[in-house]
């Protein structure tokens, strides 16, 4: 009976669940009798209502700790999903643009759909793959 668990009380009974996330208390407190301890307080994720910072901190640190533990390969896959989400947008952006011959390209396409010549018609296939 070493492990933490939740302490939150609800109807009278403790909730007590060991498994999952647990937010721990943690902090140095003094005791009735002068001396320091780690108070083990601990709530499960479905009792721990944080405020909107406390609630970022968590989160920041959360994700610190499963980076640390999960090591290089998951912080390089972190950076892949995030230089995508980044790049996803504008690609999304310019391939609409392209298939529906927006005027910043006619420019570059001049007739568009009119007379599709053999460089906006490659354009406009691999705009539509792309979607």
């Amino acid at each position: 009976q070493n492990r933490r668990s939740c302490c939150a009380v609800d109807a009278g009974e403790r909730c007590g669940r060991r498994i999952g996330v647990l937010h721990h208390c943690g902090l140095e407190v003094e005791g009735d009798d002068g001396e320091a301890y780690t108070c083990d307080y601990a709530l499960c994720e479905a009792h721990y209502r944080p405020s909107f910072v406390e609630s970022l901190k968590s989160s920041a640190r959360t994700t610190k700790e499963d980076l640390r533990s999960a090591g290089a390969p998951a912080l390089f896959t972190a950076l892949i999903v995030a230089v995508t989400a980044a790049l996803y947008m504008p690609f999304v952006k310019t391939a609409c643009m392209i298939v529906v011959c927006h005027p910043f390209y006619q420019c570059e396409f001049e007739h568009c759909w009119q007379s599709a010549d053999q460089k906006f018609a490659l354009a406009a296939y691999m705009a539509t793959f792309f979607l």
